[in-house]
């Protein structure tokens, strides 16, 4: 974190987020990825059936132009036919494709924020978060931005913080920041930041935030008891491509079903390779 004078300070749009919802930044950084978190698993599957989609129908678009070439160099009668199944065919991709901006900015021109969607979060801090949004969303707020390769900085449209999914932008995960999709139809997974004075935003805001946050408790013993037995483990194959990030989707959903704060997917990985480690060894002890 950078400061600088006058109470102007240069920091993440998380950590400016988590001041919102209470006076000791890591507690706000906790409550926001239990939010972050447990929103991600209400809308995974939806993400994934969109992305398999749209690589379905490339894989048919690209399959329509090979087949289209073929048919017109031999001057094949059915090539205008062919080009109006394609013409139709690409409306339909063009229109796949916008699903996704649909389902959190709505159709039409990205003019007036959309209702958050939240998963789960205590009345409290959902309350300051609504009004950290409604700051940044405001024209005269100092607009958020991203920094290049090269240090350069790049200011942020305030329209990404109209989306639905908003509250994704917060995530330190980046894999979780990509699933917001931008106005313009770019992927956005940098990490934001804003220059601003954080004391006088949030008198600004009439935000009030909490004293003390939720409760951390990382308890790792009891997630990775809850896997004992459990049906999608017993007949793992620990060498396998892929079940280390099963494992740690299992002990995420075990947190967000006890409503505790989840630790982050990287701290969660090193308990999954843990695990299959463990896995690994007990199969080999002699029987």
């Amino acid at each position: 974190m950078e400061s600088a004078s006058r109470g102007i300070e240069v920091l993440t749009l998380r950590s400016l987020a988590a001041r919102f919802i209470a006076k000791k930044e890591q507690d706000g950084l906790d409550e926001l990825n239990f939010i972050t978190s447990s929103l991600y698993g209400k809308i995974e599957l939806k993400y994934s059936l969109w992305i398999f989609s749209i690589t379905v129908a490339t894989l048919v678009f690209v399959a329509f132009l090979i087949i289209f070439a073929g048919f017109a160099l031999q001057g094949s009668p059915f090539t205008n036919s062919l080009l109006v199944v394609g013409a139709l065919s690409i409306l339909g991709y063009i229109i796949l494709a916008l699903q996704w901006r649909f389902f959190q900015y709505d159709r039409g021109s990205v003019k007036n924020p959309r209702p958050a969607n939240y998963a789960k979060g205590d009345k409290a801090s959902l309350k300051n978060l609504d009004l950290f949004f409604n700051a940044v969303q405001l024209e005269t707020t100092p607009r958020a931005f991203y920094k290049t390769k090269s240090g350069a900085r790049r200011d942020v449209s305030r329209h990404y913080f109209f989306g639905s999914l908003r509250v994704l932008l917060l995530s330190e995960d980046d894999w979780v920041r990509v699933l917001v999709f931008a106005p313009k139809g770019l992927w956005f997974s940098r990490e934001l930041y804003i220059e601003v004075d954080v004391a006088a935003l949030i008198e600004q805001a009439k935000a009030k935030p909490k004293e003390t946050g939720r409760p951390k408790t990382y308890d790792y013993t009891d997630a990775v008891m809850s896997l004992i037995e459990h049906p999608e483990v017993t007949g793992i194959d620990p060498d396998k491509r892929g079940n280390e990030t099963r494992i740690t989707k299992l002990l995420e959903k075990w947190y967000i079903a006890k409503s505790l704060v989840a630790p982050s997917e990287g701290q969660l990985r090193i308990y999954a390779k843990l695990i299959l480690e463990g896995i690994r060894k007990n199969r080999a002890l002699p029987k």
